[in-house]
């Protein structure tokens, strides 16, 4: 799956990357698309761990399931990373093709770790 993900898109970006400054918009476009991809990578993890036993000790709350907490952390932690990129897209235009390849690999992250939690039962209330 990791595989056809990375191959996916290494075809998808790298015609994208062969070209001149006049493609800048394109990758403009491709860093907001991966800024949305994020988002939804983000929101299908905390909804696929929603209740569900979570073995990071950080996000863990009362209980040891993820919760209101884990997901106010969470939040808090990708608005934190993708801030600073809208700021540095202003000063620093020509860093979107590294933002984006950036944004993109969390996003397959996350997606991965969404699909990962469906195996998963959630912790029975007592």
């Amino acid at each position: 799956m990791k595989r056809r993900l990375t191959i996916g898109l290494l075809f998808v970006l790298a015609p994208l990357a062969a070209q001149d400054d006049s493609g800048h918009r394109t990758w403009h476009r491709i860093w907001q698309a991966s800024v949305a991809a994020v988002l939804a990578g983000n929101s299908a993890d905390a909804a696929t761990s929603w209740g569900k036993y979570e073995t990071n000790g950080a996000l863990r709350g009362s209980g040891l399931a993820f919760g209101g907490r884990a997901l106010g952390l969470k939040c808090g932690i990708t608005a934190g990373l993708l801030l600073p990129q809208f700021v540095l897209m202003r000063r620093h235009p020509q860093a979107v093709k590294a933002t984006a390849a950036i944004n993109l690999s969390a996003a397959a992250v996350l997606g991965l770790q969404a699909a990962h939690n469906t195996h998963f039962a959630a912790i029975q209330q007592r």
